[in-house]
């Protein structure tokens, strides 16, 4: 409960842990079928911790401020903060297949004991499904439902509830497949990364194929598709065999230098046209000198003097040495830019 001047708000935040037992359907040497039915956790009982009432939001009300309380009692704003809290029939009601699924080939961004288990089982691959979770950082406040009501006492008060969307991850060890049994939503867990054709085939966006660790997803009109060395990518671009989409860079390609900065990432997209993406850490205004190879653009695209340079996501000017085989652009870095976006020889 926060007081302000002309305003009081009470924010609520329930973790709830628990063991789920029972889940597994059936069990052989190839895969787990598991049952996806439980999720959602619903009561319109009291839910006492600790001798209070957390289910309710007027229950807060009721012990922190029985004043309060007395003159809310019985109307509109007593019935809207008397809605149950326990209430995610959402997260049940909302199809699996409407839910984003995200595949870490390598667990790499999972650690074993969030699955209650020992370091034996680190860098298996996990298989995530999540709802109601924003996919960036910075993005709004998912909001499902805001009531207002009108409370009159020694003045008019707005009793005003905002309830956000619910959210939900659900994880498991292997890769995992949506499908149903008897109407029953279920998922069939394998233990290793299945080809990027079979990943197609259950529906995975492009851009979220995965590969074993060490590889990289390639393929032509999705329809060639393979996992090959970091090192193998550039060659089979350059013969126009393969198209890459968020190519992590991390042998060195592009050749570059930057003053006053650091960069922390760079990949490359080289659908449509191609774009090299950077992300970097100024320390104070600086510059990046990049070296284009022509052999991976030219077979690409016309339009071979329209390059661009996003800075922050506007366009800035640069400076252009032509070379028989490569170009260099350079350009500045004010002190607080984070992300450039190279696009070479497409217009945007």
């Amino acid at each position: 409960m926060r007081g302000r001047n002309l305003s009081t708000a009470i924010d609520y935040k329930i973790v709830i842990e628990g063991i789920i037992s029972d889940y597994v359907i059936s069990k052989d040497q190839t895969k787990i079928l598991i049952d996806l039915g439980w999720r959602g956790i619903s009561t319109t009982q009291d839910v006492v911790i600790n001798g209070v009432e957390i289910n309710k939001p007027i229950s807060a009300i009721k012990t922190q401020e029985p004043e309060v309380y007395k003159i809310l009692e019985g109307t509109k704003a007593d019935e809207i903060l008397s809605n149950n809290l326990f209430d995610i029939e959402s997260i049940k009601s909302k199809s699996m297949t409407k839910w984003r699924f995200l595949y870490d080939p390598v667990g790499k961004y999972v650690k074993p004991k969030s699955f209650g288990l020992n370091e034996s089982i680190s860098e298996f691959p996990v298989s995530h499904w999540i709802t109601g979770i924003s996919s960036s950082r910075g993005d709004p406040r998912q909001i499902s439902e805001i009531r207002d009501v009108e409370i009159d006492s020694d003045q008019n008060y707005v009793i005003r509830t905002i309830t956000d969307v619910d959210e939900a991850t659900i994880s498991t060890v292997g890769f995992g497949v949506l499908g149903s049994l008897n109407g029953m939503e279920i998922a069939e867990i394998t233990p290793n990364t299945p080809s990027p054709l079979k990943q197609i085939k259950y529906g995975i966006p492009p851009d979220e194929i995965r590969c074993k660790e060490d590889l990289v997803f390639v393929f032509k009109n999705y329809l060639s598709t393979a996992c090959v060395k970091e090192t193998s990518v550039i060659p089979l671009m350059i013969r126009g065999w393969a198209e890459v989409y968020n190519f992590e860079i991390t042998q060195g390609f592009p050749e570059h230098e930057i003053v006053g900065a650091e960069i922390t990432s760079m990949t490359f997209d080289s659908l449509g046209c191609g774009w090299f993406n950077f992300k970097i850490v100024t320390y104070e205004d600086g510059e990046l000198s990049i070296t284009i190879p022509l052999e991976i653009f030219d077979f690409r695209t016309a339009y071979e003097d329209d390059y661009s340079v996003l800075l922050n996501g506007k366009e800035v000017n640069f400076e252009e040495k032509n070379h028989p085989r490569e170009r260099i652009l350079t350009f500045s870095l004010p002190l607080g830019s984070e992300l450039i976006r190279i696009n070479p020889g497409c217009p945007h």
